[in-house]
């Protein structure tokens, strides 16, 4: 031990300071204190006998940093193990280092908290080809605000192949759920995402009876002849069942459905009102009963709309009449009140 002996008692002497043991008073490289010191320092475990024996010796300041160690040691590999997990869930070449160093790791973790990530990170993961990943992102995003919308925040899973998801994807899309489906809200206590549905379906129901009603109306307005006596007090009725329609360019499909089956009907009603108005009209000349029909086309129209003609309306009625039939028909149909006033007055 000649020649190593004074390098041995120094590398005692640092280890026994950094590893606060100095109060121990022997020197010598002989003792066991030194190989435990060596074996700590290289991160070696220590035996539940050397650990008994830095106890026996009172070198607590020197087991409490052997425990500080081993525990960082330990949550390295814990880092370690969470980063190889997080890569193998989220389907990332195995190429990427698995050092817990990575920039990968910290946008993976905030990722699996359901943390946003910022433009940056999203920058990230596309210039380095992890679509999949940006892809996670916007399903998170799209099921967080779906979560929201039909109020399942407490519901914690936001993983992509969750049930919640395609069952709020499917109400998103006003389509009807299955007893299945139902019972599994009600199982989860989700019970305001339940509420929901239950308007929404009720919603939908009333539509579709409305709708049908309206169809049926128009079958049986088109089943009569035009000199029949109900057919005016029918298409009356019917104009009337349209003012929830809104003539606005904001139409739904439903709507602009209806529309073009009432338009022939608008057609002859104002037809037939065009050949009454002229017939009234023979003795004074084709023309003026021409204007009486028109005039009669636009009146009905107003009022079936609007209700009765207040001053406005009559102000608006001479300069409609200034346009074709086939001009001012749709500005009557489509544009409400406050539009034809603005326009025509």
């Amino acid at each position: 031990m000649g020649k190593e002996s004074p390098n041995r008692l120094k590398h005692f002497a640092a280890l026994k300071s950094k590893y606060q043991a100095t109060q121990y008073q022997d020197s010598s490289p002989a003792s066991l204190l030194y190989l435990i010191l060596r074996k700590l320092d290289l991160g070696i475990e220590l035996s539940d006998l050397e650990s008994n024996w830095l106890q026996e010796h009172e070198l607590f300041e020197t087991l409490e940093i052997i425990w500080l160690q081993q525990f960082r040691m330990g949550e390295s590999k814990r880092l370690e193990a969470e980063f190889s997990h997080l890569k193998a869930k989220y389907k990332v070449a195995k190429n990427w280092e698995s050092s817990v160093g990575n920039v990968l790791y910290p946008i993976l973790w905030k990722l699996d908290s359901e943390n946003s990530l910022t433009d940056s990170e999203v920058k990230l993961l596309q210039e380095n080809n992890l679509t999949q990943i940006v892809t996670i992102v916007q399903y998170i995003k799209r099921f967080a605000e779906l979560k929201d919308k039909y109020q399942a925040t407490k519901y914690q899973d936001s993983h992509p192949d969750s049930r919640l998801y395609r069952i709020l994807k499917k109400l998103d899309t006003e389509a009807s759920l299955n007893d299945n489906e139902y019972e599994w809200l009600l199982n989860n206590e989700l019970f305001e995402t339940i509420e929901i549905f239950e308007k929404k379906e009720s919603a939908t129901r009333a539509k579709v009876t409305q709708l049908k009603n309206k169809y049926q109306a128009i079958d049986e307005l088109e089943a009569l002849t035009p000199d029949n006596p109900f057919r005016k007090a029918a298409l009356e009725l019917l104009y009337n069942l349209q003012q929830n329609l809104q003539f606005t360019q904001n139409q739904d499909e439903e709507d602009r459905e209806l529309l073009m089956r009432l338009a022939p009907l608008y057609q002859q009603d104002r037809e037939q009102a065009i050949q009454e108005g002229e017939q009234r009209g023979l003795q004074t000349g084709l023309q003026t009963g021409i204007q009486q029909g028109e005039r009669l086309v636009v009146e009905n129209l107003l009022k079936v709309r609007f209700g009765e003609i207040d001053n406005e309306l009559q102000a608006i009625i001479e300069p409609l009449l200034s346009l074709a039939p086939e001009e001012f028909t749709p500005l009557l149909l489509q544009l409400s009140r406050e539009e034809l006033i603005h326009r025509f007055c």
